[in-house]
């Protein structure tokens, strides 16, 4: 990439053209495949019929010669500890120096067994329930039948959670029943209502609304940390857009374990570079 000469410029416009020309000269990358990544394993291709993660692989393989192949590593809450249903996707590679430094990319993280969701609910003498004639207190009704029928057979505590904003008598929401797990927290999700198969001091009879506090423990968010300078409802959009602290954790643990295994390989080098004869077998290091 060439300099630009700054003695050259005289004039505003001048030092736009040579920015302009400078900018042209670069060499650039094929333009990447317009695939989207959305929420969990949502991922649109850019034509229909298309396997969009092999096009993005195959685009990666091709514009990025220098780089590993990706890696994905397709995660859940729940496998990392947590009662959440967040599915996510992670891409992962690494520079093929940096590869070759630590023995190639890491393991995708173990499955952990998923906490009893008991554990991450509060018990608080407020409860905030639907009002009464409202669409939500209408939905609730069908959903306490829907929980009713799936608890035949089914040994208690048991727990489900519900959106309760959406209608269960349409076929896209009828199924949306979550026993002993937490949907996926979303932006806009904030109806999300608990049911127990037995009252206790956590969940009344008739169920409540799952509280801010509850959303950040399923999350992995320390909620008192938080809830100083956020309202409410900026809380709850926080923790629907925010990827789940453990889940996080366990990936950013693999991919740290590799970057030890650099520094002590920089290490062993440095070795090797400054007492050579320090680093033979006692046989040859007369």
């Amino acid at each position: 990439m060439a300099r630009i000469d700054i003695d050259r410029v005289e004039t505003l416009s001048q030092g736009r053209d040579l920015a302009r020309q400078d900018r042209d000269a670069r060499p650039r990358l094929a333009a990447a495949p317009l695939v989207r990544l959305g929420d969990g394993q949502r991922i649109q291709s850019p034509e229909k019929g298309d396997n969009p993660l092999s096009f993005l692989k195959e685009w990666w393989a091709r514009e990025m010669p220098n780089w590993t192949d990706l890696a994905v590593w397709d995660l859940c809450a729940t496998k990392a500890g947590l009662p959440q249903r967040r599915q996510r996707l992670f891409l992962v590679a690494f520079s093929r120096d940096f590869a070759d430094l630590v023995g190639g990319l890491p393991e995708k993280p173990e499955e952990m067994p998923m906490a009893p969701l008991e554990g991450f609910l509060e018990v608080s003498g407020m409860y905030d329930v639907p009002s009464k004639g409202s669409n939500n207190e209408r939905h609730l009704a069908v959903y306490q039948n829907k929980f009713r029928e799936a608890l035949q057979g089914v040994a208690p505590p048991c727990y489900a959670i519900m959106n309760v904003s959406r209608d269960p008598t349409k076929k896209t929401f009828s199924n949306q029943l979550h026993k002993d797990v937490c949907p996926t927290l979303t932006t806009k999700n904030s109806d999300l209502y608990i049911l127990a198969a037995i009252p206790n001091s956590k969940v009344p009879a008739g169920g409540r609304f799952l509280s801010g506090r509850e959303r950040a423990r399923l999350s992995g968010v320390v909620h008192d940390s938080c809830a100083g300078f956020l309202s409410s409802a900026q809380l709850i959009k926080g923790y629907g857009n925010c990827i789940p602290v453990d889940l996080a954790g366990r990936v950013l643990e693999q991919v740290m374990g590799c970057w030890v295994k650099f520094k002590r390989r920089i290490v062993e080098l440095h070795l090797v570079v400054l007492a050579p004869e320090a680093c033979l077998p006692p046989d040859d290091a007369g």
